[in-house]
């Protein structure tokens, strides 16, 4: 009987124990000029001298993935409409991932033609967001607006949209990581990363003074998928710094 009882009573204790195996992952998207970071309504000096003021910054983000050694992982998130004006909208909450040392993270920006062609749009993807146009032009995958000089300044709108060929604007965005720089989740634990998104990469050649290109995109076409091309480009995945 004693040692039944101990028995029973060392159980729960082995099962505690036993470490869990998967980490939580949280992304927290962050957007910036250069080197400088972004907020609606601020104004800032930029590198080339101008004075840019960011209005709006919305755009999605879809099909996030982990890749490594043993394979991909894919959370099946849905897609995400991430507004400069929300905060919130920004940090990525990804549970239940399995424990190991990722050297990749893939995600896409914008929706892909079947998401375009849907029976019906919800949450995230609801028209009243202001990020659809029709059936046939699909959704804005990335909105971009401000003005350049003092104010009241000139106006800069980018709506970049579309998604049938030759000039679909979604696009996949593979971020391969060095050793150094290698996402490690650890059983139990959050671990947490800054995805940097840095507007200047893809919206440079437009929004200067002396700018060669209109400071207007609003339909789907050749300039939206140009500046589409250019999506990957922005992003980069920084650890989150470590409190002192």
């Amino acid at each position: 009987m004693h040692r039944l009882l101990l028995l029973l009573t060392l159980l729960p204790l082995g099962l505690a124990a036993q470490p869990a195996s998967t980490g939580q992952v949280l992304i927290e998207v962050r957007a910036f000029w250069g080197k400088t970071p972004l907020s609606t309504g601020r104004s800032f000096v930029s590198s080339d001298g101008d004075t840019l003021t960011v209005q709006k910054w919305k755009w999605y983000f879809r099909a996030l993935q982990l890749h490594n050694a043993q394979g991909t992982v894919d959370p099946g998130l849905p897609p995400r409409l991430i507004d400069l004006a929300e905060r919130r909208s920004g940090q990525i909450r990804w549970d239940g991932v399995p424990a190991g040392t990722y050297r990749e993270l893939n995600f896409g920006v914008g929706m892909d033609s079947a998401q375009n062609t849907a029976p019906e749009f919800t949450g995230d993807l609801d028209p009243v967001n202001g990020m659809y146009w029709t059936w046939n032009t699909g959704f804005i995958q990335a909105k971009f607006e401000g003005r350049l000089g003092h104010r009241p300044g000139q106006k800069f709108e980018f709506h970049i949209g579309g998604y049938r060929a030759p000039y679909g604007t979604s696009r996949e965005v593979r971020l391969h990581l060095a050793k150094k720089n290698a996402v490690t989740v650890e059983a139990g634990k959050l671990t947490r990363l800054i995805l940097q998104v840095d507007l200047r990469a893809a919206f440079r050649k437009y929004i200067r003074t002396k700018a060669s290109e209109p400071m207007m995109v609003m339909s789907p076409g050749e300039n939206a998928a140009r500046i589409a091309d250019r999506f990957p480009a922005m992003f980069r995945l920084v650890p989150y710094p470590k409190a002192k």
